[in-house]
């Protein structure tokens, strides 16, 4: 969740300007967090307060038991927003990926794992020519070349900035699937925080807390 959200806000103002290198200030002043930190943070209320039903997929890898579980639950969160089989397939593989991560599986094995379902190109392969694609199948790869490029968490991001296209998203689900793997960095954490009003940084906060997370 707070991988998705810092993902979000560093994508925000990038969206319709996009920048296609990694050099860039990771918080400007005039980030803000979008309609993927809302959504994510819906599913992580959703998840505080029943055991069915939610709207974006990063919470379900983290709270899932079972990789069969992290899909599930990444497929109930697609089918009451997007009801398309791609994006049902995007939200499976993204939590599948997340409880992974969480998991301690290797990078080769996160890899393996999505090249089941998907192609996975570099960032120097597409980022030349890739443009904002708001389809999931045009989306994902973008995603997967940022996340299986990186060296780390904040690498991760700026490497899903640098591609272009739709960048708050393409960060966010990088960002989540990057928490999952690396971890968030503490400090990274203070910094984007900051651009949440309290009642929305209490939804993180509780939904940690319950689950455990660190």
């Amino acid at each position: 969740m707070k991988g998705a959200i810092i993902g979000d806000i560093v994508g925000s103002i990038y969206e319709w300007h996009n920048i296609k290198t990694k050099d860039f200030p990771l918080f400007a002043p005039n980030c803000f967090f979008t309609d993927d930190s809302i959504m994510t943070l819906a599913v992580g209320r959703a998840f505080l307060n029943c055991t069915d039903a939610a709207m974006r997929c990063s919470p379900a890898g983290m709270i899932a038991s079972s990789l069969e579980e992290a899909e599930d639950l990444g497929q109930r969160t697609a089918e009451v927003t997007h009801n398309h089989p791609e994006g049902i397939k995007a939200a499976r593989v993204t939590a599948g990926l997340v409880y992974l991560g969480r998991e301690g599986r290797s990078m080769d094995e996160l890899r393996a794992y999505a090249e089941a379902v998907y192609e996975i190109p570099t960032c120097d392969a597409i980022r030349s020519w890739y443009e904002f694609d708001e389809t999931c199948q045009g989306t994902m790869p973008a995603v997967f070349a940022a996340f299986f490029d990186s060296t780390g968490f904040e690498d991760a991001i700026r490497n899903a900035i640098s591609v272009g296209g739709d960048s708050d998203t393409i960060a966010a689900i990088t960002g989540s699937i990057a928490e999952g793997y690396y971890g968030v960095p503490d400090a990274l954490w203070k910094q984007a925080r900051q651009f949440l009003p309290i009642r929305l940084d209490n939804v993180v906060r509780a939904f940690y807390k319950r689950y455990d997370l660190n």
